[in-house]
């Protein structure tokens, strides 16, 4: 907690961060490419993880990947499934770290902002793979600079 508290953001096990490196590396790589997945991921707003069981629980930690949209009208896919499919291809390559796994029955939830419960949000936490944040503000910057 006081790792978030200084960084602002929560200190996940290396466990978890070691299962979301491929993952990571995916969002990295395509985030600007001409792709589906990349267009999906320039149409998410936030990425966030709900633990189905403590963060420290030795037998197992299901998660759920909330994947927050933009708003309909800025998305660059509109069709939430076609997100989901999208998301699920890449979110299926993980190679999960015990005892990290995705939850069985609610794995992957793709929802706009409005669509959560405060509980939902509350009870999750950011998954800023540092890809998708910094991608956006260099492809900000870097579109600035070439006007």
């Amino acid at each position: 907690m006081a790792l978030e508290r200084f960084f602002g953001r929560y200190a996940y096990p290396d466990a978890f961060n070691q299962s979301f490196a491929s993952f990571r590396n995916a969002t990295y790589d395509k985030y600007n490419k001409d792709s589906n997945f990349g267009k999906v991921l320039r149409s998410i707003s936030e990425l966030r993880v709900y633990p189905h069981s403590s963060w420290g629980n030795t037998d197992s930690v299901p998660i759920t990947l909330i994947v927050i949209l933009e708003n309909r009208n800025n998305r660059e896919i509109k069709d939430r499934e076609e997100i989901y499919t999208q998301v699920k291809s890449n979110v299926d390559k993980i190679k999960w770290v015990y005892p990290f796994s995705l939850h069985e029955e609610h794995g992957i939830h793709v929802a706009e902002l409005i669509d959560l419960t405060a509980l939902e949000y509350l009870n999750s936490y950011p998954l800023d793979l540092n890809s998708i944040s910094y991608a956006r503000r260099y492809t900000e910057r870097h579109n600035t600079h070439q006007a």
